[in-house]
């Protein structure tokens, strides 16, 4: 029987954790800064400064490399990691910051085994029921196609 432990914080820091002792990581990046926010905030008539934002999201996706180092160190030789992530949709175009993190993965010797792609429910903002309240991150991105990329590490003889 394996233990499971499930934690609220970066995983750039999994000292807690013996090196190749997980079977399964599942890690998602948090929200964007508030400049970022700001910006896909705007109306999408005004979404222009797309080379300004794809910088600025190319650095955010380059930030987790010391998290997907860690979860490499972690992960057993068959180890599974499932990354949920997202394309960002920004005016008349579409970010590929999901493409940049899986190819992160790839770049440390994980391969790809499937994606999951995942339109949420859209649902109303309030009902008569607790449970059904849809979290509400900004309108901009509530129906957004969501992405679980999974990947295996496999060592090679």
């Amino acid at each position: 029987m394996s233990e499971a432990v499930v934690f609220n914080r970066s995983g750039a820091n999994l000292s807690f954790v013996k090196s190749g002792a997980a079977s399964l990581v599942f890690t998602g990046p948090p929200f964007f800064d508030d400049a970022i926010e700001a910006m896909l905030r705007e109306p999408r008539e005004r979404q222009r400064n797309t080379v300004e934002l794809e910088r600025c999201l190319k650095d955010y996706a380059l930030s987790f490399q010391p998290v997907f180092n860690e979860v490499a160190r972690v992960l057993s030789d068959k180890g599974t990691i499932v990354l949920h992530t997202k394309d960002i949709r920004y005016g008349n175009g579409l970010i590929p910051l999901a493409h940049w993190h899986e190819e992160m993965l790839r770049g440390l010797g994980f391969l790809p085994l499937t994606k999951i792609y995942w339109l949420p429910k859209a649902r109303p903002r309030k009902s008569g029921k607790i449970n059904d309240r849809a979290p509400v991150v900004g309108n901009f991105r509530a129906k957004e196609l969501e992405l679980f990329s999974v990947f295996r590490s496999i060592s090679l003889p």
